[in-house]
């Protein structure tokens, strides 16, 4: 499962605080790469143990395996993560999160894919 979704699955089991870090990396996944923790935290409105606490409760090690997978899943997955559409948005953004969210969630179905289970299904054929 990628780190986006892992984020969306793990949302009703977390803390209100750790949730606020959740929103935020979801709401800009490619912004929070540059960032340290002390401006996460600061930009989700927590403590930097708060953002410790999200990482681990995705079960990994830290912030710093967090950004590694988070980089690893934006650069393998050409940056199409699900953008809402808003009111006040061009045809042109329509057009690109629509899209984009499309492309994502093909990639996340094909990533979730077992091929021995689709190997067999193809022999049943």
């Amino acid at each position: 499962m990628n780190l986006l979704r892992r984020i969306q699955s793990a949302l009703p089991g977390l803390r209100k605080s750790e949730a606020k870090v959740a929103a935020y990396v979801l709401r800009d996944p490619a912004g929070v790469l540059p960032l340290r923790i002390a401006d996460l935290a600061r930009l989700a409105g927590v403590s930097e143990p708060t953002v410790i606490r999200f990482c681990r409760a995705l079960k990994l090690e830290g912030f710093q395996a967090f950004k590694l997978q988070l980089a690893q899943f934006l650069g393998s997955n050409g940056n199409y993560v699900q953008f809402s559409v808003s009111e006040g948005d061009s045809v042109a953004d329509v057009n690109r999160k629509v899209f984009d969210s499309t492309i994502g969630s093909l990639l996340s179905v094909r990533d979730e894919v077992d091929p021995l289970a689709l190997e067999r299904a193809i022999s049943a054929l």
